[in-house]
């Protein structure tokens, strides 16, 4: 009860600041009431590929979807700001999206405060999350950030929350929220086009593995991989890891020129969801090992299980798997990517207004 008390003041006392912050702050822009708008908030402005990679995929989907918006991209730090502004001018013909990944929960409450604010502020407006992994974890601490979202989502008006793999789907299922939309569809980095497909002509494996509160894989059983693919390999292992600190800015053109690199080589061995989904829209051969987060599991069985060229290792799982793995990718030169284009026409109706299919 403790954790639970203290999580709930903690929630109730940035609400009161980010009131005040909306107050005080004075407008970013002006919005014309006789254009189409569409906003893809929460945009990624720090140094993750996997996030770059989404705000980067959502918005070029809304731009190639939506004919005749304009798309306005929105930095987490800007969101009181342009829900000020927005707020001014009419619902009609604007269209309120999330930036989609896997944040929506307990795990990451610098994304998941303006989440509920975007939702309180502009709770008249249609709201489109995009496809999201939403884990609120089980425990007490967690309790009082999944009711807020429930008791925000509820007072939504016109709300469509996308799960990106069935785990969530059925965890957005188990919420009970009111009025709220429920659908599925992929990862929205699904659709997203690579500079170039790998041809399996290239060389080197690139090492794609998390070193942070997600990261499952134990020091020895890296260890034991990677003493093998030395061993096993005379060639070059290169540490490809989509996490960067701030001595250089990522952007669109560092995600092509990452993703051009990654399909020259032979083969990715990662415990990262978009480090899968990169090698998969590049065609490069992967083995991935699961993490604590369940998305990485649950987006395989629901999409990529079927896809020859994408293996999964059960985390910490004996060296005997992984090495037999690692022999199917390296012998088979025959791989084919099933394309993703159909899944999202939910997401596209929904956006354009005229989804009436059933969950």
């Amino acid at each position: 009860m403790k954790d639970y008390i203290k999580q709930l003041i903690k929630i109730k006392q940035s609400n009161i600041v980010d009131l005040i912050k909306g107050i005080l702050c004075t407008d970013l822009m002006s919005f014309a009431e006789d254009k189409k708008y569409a906003f893809v908030f929460l945009a990624a402005d720090y140094n993750n590929l996997g996030d770059i990679a989404i705000t980067t995929a959502q918005a070029q989907f809304l731009q190639q979807k939506l004919v005749g918006y304009e798309v306005v991209c929105v930095k987490p730090s800007d969101t009181i700001k342009y829900c000020k502004s927005i707020k001014k001018i009419s619902p009609k013909g604007v269209l309120i999206t999330l930036i989609g990944g896997g944040n929506n929960g307990s795990l990451y409450e610098f994304l998941e405060r303006p989440r509920r604010y975007i939702m309180r502020k502009l709770k008249k407006y249609k709201i489109v999350s995009f496809p999201q992994t939403v884990l609120f974890e089980d425990c007490e601490k967690a309790l009082p950030y999944k009711n807020e979202f429930i008791r925000v989502s509820n007072k939504c008006r016109n709300l469509t929350l996308f799960a990106r793999e069935r785990y969530s789907f059925n965890r957005y299922k188990e919420l009970g929220l009111k009025d709220t939309q429920i659908c599925m569809c992929p990862d929205i980095v699904f659709s997203l086009i690579p500079p170039r497909l790998n041809d399996l002509k290239g060389s080197g494996i690139a090492i794609m593995l998390r070193n942070d509160i997600e990261k499952n894989v134990s020091e020895e059983y890296q260890k034991q991989i990677l003493d093998y693919l030395r061993q096993a390999n005379n060639v070059e292992i290169e540490n490809m890891d989509t996490w960067g600190d701030n001595s250089n800015k990522y952007d669109v053109k560092t995600l092509m020129l990452f993703l051009e690199k990654l399909s020259h080589k032979r083969i990715a061995i990662t415990d990262r969801l978009h480090g899968m989904l990169f090698c998969y829209i590049t065609h490069t051969p992967c083995i991935t090992i699961d993490s604590t987060n369940p998305k990485i599991l649950s987006t395989y069985t629901t999409w990529l299980g079927t896809q020859s060229y994408i293996k999964m290792c059960k985390t910490n799982g004996s060296i005997e798997e992984f090495i037999s793995e690692y022999k199917k990718l390296i012998l088979d030169n025959e791989f084919a990517g099933k394309p993703y284009v159909s899944e999202y026409t939910p997401l596209i109706q929904v956006c354009k207004g005229d989804y009436h299919g059933t969950d």
